[in-house]
C-alpha cells in the first residue's frame, strides 16, 4: 500500500519543471522507503508483476491510464530496492479502481516473474505457451 501520486505526476500536468520535480522526489523516497520496510518479506526476483488498484474516498470520473501512468515514480523506487535488477523487470498490469476507501491510496499487488515470464511479457505474449 503506497500513498496516491501527487497531481503533479499525472501525464496532463501544467506545472513547472521545479515543482514536478520536487513532487516526484519527495514521492519516490516515501514509496522507497516503504517498499523497504515490505522488502523484508521479499526476496530478489528475475522480474515482477505488478498489478495496481487505486483506492479513493469519493467516487468520480478519472481516467485509469492516466493514473496508471503516473505511478512510473513509484515503480523507479520499488527498483531501487532491489526487488529486482532494473525496472525493465517490472510489468505493470492494468489498474483497477475502488471507490468508498477510508482514505485515498494505492494498493499494489506484486508477483514474482522467472526469467523467460519477463521476455515473453515485454515482446507482448502472455505465456511461454505460445
Amino acid at each position: 500500500m503506497i500513498p496516491r501520486p501527487p497531481q503533479e505526476h499525472t501525464p496532463n500536468a501544467r506545472a513547472p519543471g521545479r515543482v514536478k520535480h520536487r513532487a516526484s522526489k519527495t514521492y519516490k523516497a516515501a514509496v522507497y522507503w516503504l517498499a523497504m520496510e515490505a522488502r523484508c518479506h521479499l526476496e530478489h526476483w528475475s522480474g515482477v508483476e505488478i498489478t495496481p488498484t487505486f483506492h479513493f474516498v469519493k467516487p468520480a470520473r478519472r481516467d485509469l491510464d492516466n493514473l496508471a501512468a503516473s505511478l512510473k515514480t513509484a515503480y523507479d523506487a520499488i527498483a531501487l530496492t532491489g526487488i529486482v535488477a532494473n525496472d525493465y523487470s517490472l510489468i505493470p498490469m492494468p489498474a483497477a479502481e475502488f471507490c468508498g476507501a477510508e482514505r485515498d491510496e494505492v494498493h499494489l499487488v506484486i508477483r514474482p516473474l522467472t526469467a523467460e515470464e519477463v521476455v515473453c511479457r515485454r515482446q507482448g505474449q502472455r505465456s511461454l505457451a505460445v
